[in-house]
């Protein structure tokens, strides 16, 4: 049994589209009020039920996991994780195999950089270890297209394909993914179907309990998807006058630099820019690029808890040329189950 309890409490500058996480892609753009806005909420809190049972064939590994940030309620269940892994076969529902968790930069903010490949669905994949410290996977997930349209529906016609290479040393990681799709859509007047994908490199280096460095870049056609700030708003792709399907070009990259102060004290610093294509299928209050920096400071005096203050910056700009942007002071107190 695992988690922990987090209490988050925010001042926004001004309107920042979501109060719970600093997601620069709703970032409201033209004539802000500029008023600011206070809120506090224990969201993230999470619990973990892990379980192992070593068999003929390898230990038997179970993990359920949930946070609060859910439909429902303030506080929905959200399930996280839900999957089984004997041996080096992983089945369920958790994180994309697309998504190198360890390059992530160390944010209060829930959300962190929108270039961030980030996804959770149901999956099967296989882990293929290697010698000095090298490692491969291979991967089926189920990720429906999100397309943008005037009426019909988007159609999953198979599963997305992922192949990724890792390679673990003394002083960090490297890692890098490949992402295949099969986008495809029916309306009235017809269908389309078309192939996408894109490449992610990401990365963590640092010395033994000094300075560190965490990195990455992705760029594709058609896997919006899979990336932070563009999943859930319909950006894989477009259908045009003619009723073809067009998949869209994103791409992006992030970094993050740690430094340790002591045993106790830590800051990152982190800075993100993600961008879509411009197209002329697109309405013109669509996504077109957007920044995200953070700096923070947080007090670890015992391995259970932790205190932080984080100033979050994010500027959105639309595919005709406005922009908005906002900054959020955040606090964090996090209680953790164990060490």
């Amino acid at each position: 049994l695992s988690g922990y309890a987090k209490l988050d409490a925010m001042y926004d500058s001004d309107d920042a589209g979501n109060s719970d996480q600093f997601i620069t892609s709703t970032i409201p753009v033209g004539d802000q009020s500029g008023d600011g806005s206070f809120n506090m909420h224990a969201r993230q809190t999470r619990f973990t039920l892990e379980a192992r049972r070593l068999t003929g064939y390898g230990w038997l590994r179970f993990v359920l996991q949930n946070d609060f940030y859910g439909s429902g309620g303030s506080y929905g269940y959200n399930l996280r994780h839900a999957w089984g892994q004997l041996g080096n076969t992983y089945v369920g529902y958790g994180f994309s195999a697309f998504l190198d968790l360890d390059s992530g930069p160390d944010t209060l903010d829930f959300a962190g950089p929108g270039a961030v490949p980030f996804q959770r669905l149901a999956s099967v994949r296989q882990y293929v270890p290697l010698a000095n410290g090298n490692q491969l996977v291979f991967a089926a997930e189920h990720a429906p297209p999100e397309i943008t349209a005037e009426g019909g529906q988007a159609r999953t016609t198979a599963p997305n394909l992922v192949f990724v290479a890792r390679h673990e040393g003394a002083s960090g990681h490297v890692q890098g993914g490949a992402l295949l799709r099969q986008l495809a859509w029916r309306g009235d007047g017809g269908s389309d179907e078309a192939l996408a994908g894109g490449l992610t490199v990401s990365g963590a280096w640092g010395a033994d309990h000094g300075d560190y460095v965490t990195w990455g870049a992705v760029g594709g056609r058609g896997i919006a998807a899979y990336v932070g700030d563009l999943g859930g708003i319909g950006l894989d792709a477009v259908v045009d006058d003619a009723g073809a399907l067009e998949p869209l070009d994103e791409w992006g990259g992030w970094i993050g630099y740690g430094h340790p102060w002591n045993g106790r004290w830590r800051s990152t610093l982190t800075y993100g820019r993600l961008y879509l294509e411009r197209n002329d299928a697109l309405s013109q209050d669509a996504f077109r690029r957007s920044d995200y920096a953070a700096a923070n400071l947080i007090y670890a005096p015992a391995p259970s808890w932790s205190w932080g203050v984080e100033l979050v910056y994010g500027r959105l700009q639309l595919q005709d040329g406005d922009d908005g942007d906002a900054f959020r002071l955040q606090t964090s107190l996090k209680y953790d189950f164990i060490k």
